[in-house]
């Protein structure tokens, strides 16, 4: 039988919230960063999981599909490393990305200009199971076969 809960697929807007809000939430209305994470007890929480998870959106509205343990360009920076010049970037993303249907053309405009957002040939993907790293070519998926 299933969880109800667990089995939700077509979720109301006003019961998930997006990285790109979340991340609104945190820098413009005040909300403490980290109510946002994986689960309630998991230390995966706060701005280094908000700015992951805002920039693998920003990459799944430019058709590629990341995995949270995806990691590539600015999500490589340990936290003290992000610039005030990335959170503005961040904040930039955020706004876009909180109303992906109104933005779409701009998206895209700062998907393809942001070297640092974008996914490149080869990203990290992090095995959580014994906390190893390794490199995966990404080519296929990014349509860049035979290049």
């Amino acid at each position: 039988m299933e969880d109800p809960d667990l089995m939700m697929h077509d979720v109301p807007p006003d019961q998930f919230i997006t990285a790109g809000r979340a991340w609104l939430m945190t820098t413009k209305e005040g909300m403490d960063p980290n109510t946002f994470g994986y689960s309630p007890d998991a230390p995966e929480r706060g701005w280094w999981c908000l700015r992951h998870d805002l920039i693998r959106d920003l990459a799944s509205l430019n058709k590629f599909e990341a995995e949270s343990s995806d990691i590539w360009g600015l999500m490589d920076k340990d936290e003290s490393d992000v610039s005030p010049t990335d959170r503005e970037l961040l904040d930039e993303a955020a706004t876009l990305t909180a109303s992906p249907d109104e933005n779409f053309e701009p998206i895209q405009a700062f998907y393809s200009r942001q070297l640092d957002f974008r996914v490149p040939q080869s990203i990290k993907l992090y095995n959580y199971v014994n906390e190893t790293m390794r490199t995966d070519d990404v080519s296929i998926e990014l349509g860049l076969s035979g290049k």
